[in-house]
């Protein structure tokens, strides 16, 4: 288990401060600040899952999804628009 899902891909609430959240998904780049976030969090999951994830969006082909250091960045501004859209955020898990 790591300190943002249970092994079922399930988001461990407050474990992404409501401040990255805010930060890391709005209207121009976010890249920065998502970059900024997924560093200073240690932002991680397990690949697999995360992968997953990522592929029932079908945004990226399975070459991108290998690269884990850019899925933290795509799941970690997910889940931030999840947040501000929905809430909420339910985690890896559809």
């Amino acid at each position: 288990m790591n300190k943002f899902f249970d092994k079922y891909g399930w988001y461990i609430e407050n474990s992404i401060p409501i401040e990255a959240l805010e930060d890391c998904h709005h209207q121009g780049q976010c890249d920065g600040d998502v970059k900024f976030w997924v560093e200073k969090l240690n932002f991680d999951f397990p690949f697999e899952l995360g992968k997953n994830w990522l592929r029932e969006y079908g945004a990226w082909d399975d070459k991108e999804l290998n690269n884990h250091e850019e899925n933290k960045h795509r799941i970690l501004w997910l889940l931030s628009g999840n947040f501000q859209d929905d809430g909420e955020i339910l985690g890896l898990v559809h």
